[in-house]
């Protein structure tokens, strides 16, 4: 099992990763 805190920093980066990906479509758009 992953530790509270990996999965915290994990979220984090999904988080980012979200962002990232929502310019690009806005950018696509």
């Amino acid at each position: 099992m992953t530790s509270p805190m990996t999965q915290k920093r994990v979220s984090k980066e999904e988080r980012r990763n979200q962002l990232s990906r929502l310019k690009e479509s806005v950018k696509a758009d």
